[in-house]
């Protein structure tokens, strides 16, 4: 906060950085709208801050939240082309979740 303000007495544009608690309390990102509830199915009332983009005036948003560990290495490792004996091979050797 000193910093900030010598800054900006000499016209130099500044920020200083937040933690989450003054990130969440700032009036600017509480207009903004973007500190939304996502599903989860380990953390319950899960809170992230949503895409800050808007198009047409129309805020976009994030459709699905964090995936669990493991949650989608069988559509990747197969999309790289990986062989289900592969893949198991990896999970036997605890390579990949």
């Amino acid at each position: 906060a000193e910093w900030e303000g010598k800054l900006k007495a000499r016209s130099i544009p500044c920020s200083r950085i937040f933690n989450v608690g003054d990130l969440v309390r700032n009036e600017q990102f509480q207009a903004l709208d973007i500190l939304v509830n996502y599903p989860h199915p380990l953390i319950p009332n899960l809170k992230l801050v949503d895409l800050p983009v808007k198009i047409n005036r129309e805020g976009a948003s994030a459709r699905f939240g964090p995936p669990l560990l493991g949650q989608h290495t069988q559509d990747i490792l197969e999309e790289l082309a990986y062989q289900e004996n592969e893949i198991q091979g990896l999970r036997d050797r605890k390579v990949v979740e």
